[in-house]
């Protein structure tokens, strides 16, 4: 099986609106923070986990950090709720991460993996 059909891919044409309009944005803008709580989203971005190696935070809930690790707070976005039920299989390279909320999604039993530091 390739990437493309693993379940925890969203290519570009797949990803919800309200999604990919918060992605672009932060594109341009190289703010450090992504949040797609409340997105519609059933699986990761693609171009997320491999093509945004300055994020520092990346919230995918309702309720995460949004700004950093100091600033907790419920996501703006009125959207759908996410509901991601796995990850890829590694970690992306996000040299300056230093928050990443998953809480509230769908996870299936044994999907997520213990990290190594």
């Amino acid at each position: 099986m390739n990437a493309r059909n693993t379940p925890y891919w969203l290519e570009k044409g797949e990803v919800p609106e309200l999604a990919q309009t918060l992605i672009e944005q932060e594109k341009r803008e190289r703010s450090g923070g992504l949040d797609l709580g409340n997105c519609g989203l059933r699986a990761i971005p693609r171009e997320v986990w491999e093509e945004m190696p300055w994020l520092r935070w990346v919230n995918f809930s309702v309720w995460g950090f949004l700004g950093g690790a100091d600033d907790y707070g419920k996501t703006k976005n009125q959207g759908a709720g996410n509901h991601l039920q796995a990850l890829p299989p590694t970690l992306p390279h996000w040299p300056e991460m230093t928050a990443l909320t998953l809480a509230g999604n769908r996870f299936s039993p044994g999907k997520i993996q213990a990290l190594d530091p």
